[in-house]
């Protein structure tokens, strides 16, 4: 027995031990922890995501891997980036210690956020493989869309990968995340990041892309059904001419997820796959109604405590409101832009808008870029994921310093040569 154990271990750790000489290794296995948020480590009071475990470690490996040289003035907004994190963690702080009923909590939530912070600002100027890290990325995320859609096809609700319908029979595909509102977040902005790497991406990228698009539909979130639709506009727009290789994929996409869900589309019932299609942006009802409720709530307690100025407390809504309107969980207040109005007050939300800023000033192809941001920015106006990796990490790869993100194959025609974007060539 021990000898079949040895010849199983040895060509892991072999691959393993080659695996940690890539300087992209590090990065490549922080974006797949980051995909598992629903995986924790009981430390104490406190619960610690794995990525939140595996974050430190690379940061720390970051400082000893080779930088992007020369710099460029562009660099001035990464830099802006940093002193705009420090003073917002600084006032966040403060806040947190003069009006939160419980400081320690705060400070936990506040140290996630700055940690994805960080991932940002230290990770960004890496002189890495990047298209490398993205096609790794790229077909881990997929495999896991791919066994979640097998999932909610054979056995719905079997394992973690599938969460119970909110109305009508239809699951959704929710992957190792926390609720299926995180896994669209994070598909749906991976197709940004796919956007963003086209140019050196060939056809056959165009199968996970469809897998991560399906996931992201599963998941019956409305705001990655927004997000895929502003992308696929972006990737008509830019490519128009060249998307003969594309339409195919999206017809059979889009006849998949008819066939899947056959039996929810004509479905009226609240919160079903039918119903949010039809009522793509209400607020009078179903989620859209308990999150104005929720931020209504939220506007109350700043004007009753003055809090405008100073804030309450990073993460505070939840210690004062330990009871949601459902009376079933705990009061979360998921928009990122009155929670940060709600925690450290008008100037934190100020400089959260400058933090927002300065990193896509920062990416070197900005209107490739949008795709990615309005994902993760749209996803954290419903449900705030900026307390964990993931969304730092895809504004990240939509602001890689590389030259290889731009890179052309070209094609030669009489009197010269012609770019061609290789994903859709």
């Amino acid at each position: 027995m021990e000898i079949v154990l040895l010849l199983i271990a040895t060509p892991i750790l072999v691959v393993a031990f080659w695996a940690m000489t890539k300087p992209e290794t590090p990065v490549t296995i922080l974006f797949l922890a980051s995909t598992m948020s629903s995986v924790s480590f009981a430390l104490g009071p406190a619960n610690l995501r794995i990525d939140a475990v595996v974050a430190p470690i690379v940061l720390i490996a970051a400082l000893f891997m080779k930088r992007s040289a020369p710099r460029t003035p562009r660099d001035r907004w990464r830099r802006i980036f940093g002193v705009t994190l420090a003073g917002l963690v600084a006032l966040a702080i403060f806040s947190s210690a003069a009006n939160a009923p419980e400081p320690i909590r705060s400070y936990f939530m506040l140290g996630n956020f700055a940690l994805g912070g960080m991932v940002f600002f230290f990770l960004t100027p890496l002189a890495l493989n990047w298209r490398r890290v993205v096609i790794i990325c790229t077909w881990g995320l997929a495999l896991l869309c791919a066994l979640s859609i097998a999932e909610l096809l054979i056995a719905p609700g079997a394992t973690q990968l599938t969460a119970p319908p909110q109305g009508g029979d239809g699951y959704r595909v929710r992957g190792l995340a926390l609720e299926p509102n995180l896994m669209a977040t994070m598909c749906a902005g991976w197709l940004g990041v796919l956007f963003y790497w086209r140019s050196v991406l060939t056809r056959i990228y165009l199968l996970p892309a469809c897998l991560i698009a399906a996931a992201a539909v599963l998941t019956n979130t409305r705001a990655a059904w927004v997000s895929i639709a502003i992308t696929c506009g972006f990737a008509l727009w830019t490519l128009r001419s060249r998307l003969v290789w594309a339409l195919p994929a999206m017809a059979a996409l889009v006849a998949a997820i008819t066939v899947i869900l056959a039996s929810e589309i004509g479905n009226a019932e609240r919160g079903s796959f039918g119903w949010k299609l039809l009522n793509l942006f209400a607020s009078d009802s179903g989620t859209g109604l308990y999150r104005i409720r929720t931020w209504d709530i939220a506007f109350q307690d700043l004007s009753t405590a003055d809090g405008y100025i100073a804030g309450l407390g990073v993460n505070s809504y939840s210690q004062r409101h330990p009871v949601d309107l459902t009376g079933a969980v705990e009061g979360y207040l998921s928009n990122v832009w009155i929670g940060w109005l709600y925690d450290g007050g008008v100037l934190a939300l100020l400089l959260f808008v400058v933090l927002i800023v300065s990193a896509f000033m920062y990416s070197k192809n900005r209107w490739d870029a949008i795709p990615a941001f309005v994902a993760v920015l749209l996803g954290a106006s419903l449900t705030n994921p900026l307390w964990m990796t993931f969304p730092w990490l895809i504004l990240v790869f939509s602001t890689a310093v590389v030259e290889e993100n731009r890179s052309r194959t070209t094609a030669p025609i009489a009197g010269g040569e012609r770019e061609r974007d290789r994903f859709y060539a």
